[in-house]
């Protein structure tokens, strides 16, 4: 026969421990046991959860304790009060009525006295209700607690990959030294036109702890179970997660998941609306006209079946007419003839008129000619060079943007301006200067201008954001530019760093020849003619 054991219950969640030292684990342990001796249990066992809420029960430890009781090890099962073991009513009446009772399983709690032996159980209804009401009741001032928190600023959570909390508050983030470069390198290689399988596969060829891996080695804080794997093998999930996220501007993004209820632990994505994004709170890591152009390359790309055969332009052509991707092939009776054709075209069952066909040789060093071109000229001359770029995409200088900012100020003095007189008017109507019909005229009046001067600052100030990406994109595209030397022998690496795509038009017959036109898409700049520069 089976040693029967009296299974000591003790349950401790966060808000419990910050709450009360009266319920910390230890003491339950101390109360349980001189309880259990003094009902002549010599044979007890304890099973602990510490850290999980009373509201939900897939809880290691109680399921443990329930596997046990069907086994018919147990005997007795003492907990401290009725809310440690839940403070869900209908559950706890589920165990109190039905589970224990089926195993001839006794129930004690010690605090109020309550022994199923002794049926006295009658008042176990109305304590498990308090325990509910009491857990509601925490909930909502949780969740009153993170709202004041979001809207002041203060992240919610633990710092993303790349940041750390500040020595001197905690409440800050700054720039990690160690995990920043990471986070600025992949945002370069996907600049570079990298895909996130290539990025992650180059992170684990330099061996570069994955995050999870990295918060471990840092002695972080981690509460996600970690397998027994390779530390660099980076998923190419995470590249995405790192390549998406708004933080690494300066910005705070609270509020991005919620619970349907308080006895719902799952946590389900909220929408963008609903989230409190508080933009430059804290040093950027990502430019964010950087981050932007890459959030619209993701978004614009088309995510296909690979390739078999990444060739030099792989990504980078588009049909000129219909804006379809243009696919690699070859010759069948002769495999060195390379080229891409439209993957629209009519004659492979879609709908645009030409092939757009265009040999890998011939566009390989077409498009190292103009490149080499456009570095030469930019680098002689880069002031005048950058002077054409923004007359042609109409990127307005830094005297216009001044202007621009003068107006917006003037502006708002303005609105500043109407709502004291708004408030005059108001005065002027309780002491009786002014008529309900003048004030009314006027207030609505002076409403009216603020509102058409709330739309015009808005207008100014999306003008004004727009045109500062421009012209820190241009800055950036003159780094580039600085930094590369003639190149030799084109690359994707040389594609990835100048080009965003480049259009293929159908070849035109020049006299007796085929003149072949393309189009090169410059990243932050567009399409330019570089000879007519």
């Amino acid at each position: 026969m089976k040693q029967q054991i009296a299974a000591l219950y003790c349950r401790l969640s966060k808000s419990d421990e910050a709450k009360n030292e009266s319920n910390s684990i230890a003491n339950q342990k101390s109360i349980l046991e001189k309880t259990a001796m003094a009902k002549g249990y010599d044979h007890i066992q304890f099973f602990v959860d510490d850290g999980y809420s009373g509201t939900g029960f897939e809880r290691p430890a109680l399921q443990q304790l329930e596997d046990a009781i069907r086994s018919g090890c147990i005997c007795a099962v003492l907990v401290k009060d009725v809310s440690r073991l839940g403070r869900d009513y209908l559950k706890i009446g589920y165990y109190i009525e039905n589970f224990f009772p089926k195993y001839n399983v006794r129930f004690l709690s010690v605090s109020g006295d309550i022994d199923s032996r002794t049926n006295s159980t009658d008042f176990l209804p109305l304590y498990s209700v308090m325990d509910e009401w009491y857990a509601k009741d925490i909930s909502r001032k949780m969740r009153m607690m993170y709202q004041s928190k979001a809207v002041t600023g203060t992240p919610i959570g633990r710092p993303v990959y790349g940041y750390r909390k500040t020595s001197d508050n905690p409440k800050c983030w700054e720039p990690d030294p160690e995990a920043a470069p990471v986070v600025q390198k992949i945002y370069q290689l996907a600049l570079f036109g990298y895909g996130v399988e290539q990025i992650a596969a180059l992170l684990e060829k330099e061996r570069v702890l994955t995050p999870i891996y990295y918060c471990l080695s840092k002695g972080y804080i981690y509460e996600e179970k970690v397998r027994n794997g390779n530390p660099y093998k980076w998923a190419c999930s995470t590249v995405i997660q790192i390549l998406e996220r708004q933080e690494y501007c300066g910005d705070i993004i609270n509020l991005k998941t919620y619970s349907h209820s308080y006895k719902d632990k799952k946590r389900y994505p909220n929408n963008r609306e609903n989230m409190i994004i508080l933009k430059n709170v804290h040093e950027p890591i990502i430019e964010r006209f950087l981050w932007d152009y890459i959030q619209q390359k993701r978004n614009h790309h088309n995510v296909k079946k690979r390739a078999k055969k990444q060739t030099l332009f792989s990504g980078f052509l588009r049909c000129g007419d219909c804006g379809s991707n243009m696919h690699y092939h070859f010759n069948q009776k002769n495999p060195n003839i390379e080229y891409y054709s439209c993957s629209n075209y009519v004659g492979d069952r879609g709908t645009c008129p030409n092939t757009h066909y265009v040999r890998l040789d011939f566009l390989t060093g077409e498009i190292s000619s103009e490149l080499n071109c456009f570095i030469q000229k930019a680098k002689s001359n880069w002031s005048a060079f950058s002077k054409g770029i923004a007359e042609i995409k109409e990127i307005e200088g830094t005297q216009q943007s001044k202007f621009l900012s003068a107006v917006y100020r003037a502006n708002s003095d303005r609105q500043d301006e109407l709502l004291i007189l708004i408030s005059k008017l108001y005065e002027d109507k309780t002491k009786g200067e002014i008529d309900d019909e003048t004030f009314v005229l006027l207030a609505n009046s002076f409403k009216k201008e603020r509102e058409q001067i709330s739309k015009r600052n808005q207008t100014i100030q999306e003008q004004l954001q727009a045109n500062q990406h421009r012209l820190d994109g241009l800055n950036y595209f003159q780094q580039l530019i600085a930094a590369q030397t003639e190149i030799a022998e084109l690359t994707r690496d040389d594609l990835g760093r100048f080009v965003d795509w480049i259009d293929i038009y159908p070849a035109e017959r020049n006299g007796k020849e085929y003149e072949q036109k393309h189009r090169i898409h410059y990243k932050f700049i567009g399409a330019l003619e570089v000879n007519k520069m």
